[in-house]
């Protein structure tokens, strides 16, 4: 099934399908900053919604970042570099839900600029 995403963080629209068994990415703007491996901590902001729009989390509105552990080092990926990743239902949540606003077989759209790895 091919969707048209509308991300507020983004200018324009982009069609993509979601039913792909891997995640779609592209990135927004090429840098030369540091990239992550998978031992490197990442400060990112990021945008994350399912293909009709609704939001599930966003922290390019608010004062705080989100900081994580990279478990796998993602390719191309460097810091202030803004990516567009779409996740497949099977690999998001799958058959189940959240319990609140992902459902079953849903596909996750983030989009995260990489602020800080250390």
């Amino acid at each position: 099934m091919t969707v048209l995403v509308r991300n507020p963080c983004f200018s324009h629209s982009q069609r993509i399908n979601v039913e792909h068994t891997k995640e779609q990415r592209r990135q927004d703007y090429p840098v030369q900053g540091i990239s992550p491996d998978e031992w490197s901590t990442v400060e990112v902001n990021q945008h994350i919604l399912l293909v009709n729009g609704t939001i599930i989390k966003n922290t390019y509105d608010g004062t705080e970042t989100d900081i994580f552990t990279m478990a796998e080092a993602i390719d191309g990926l460097k810091e202030g570099g803004k990516f567009l990743f779409v996740v497949p239902p099977d690999l998001a949540w799958g058959k189940r839900d959240d319990g609140n606003k992902i459902g079953p077989h849903a596909a996750l759209i983030f989009d995260i600029r990489l602020e800080k790895v250390t």
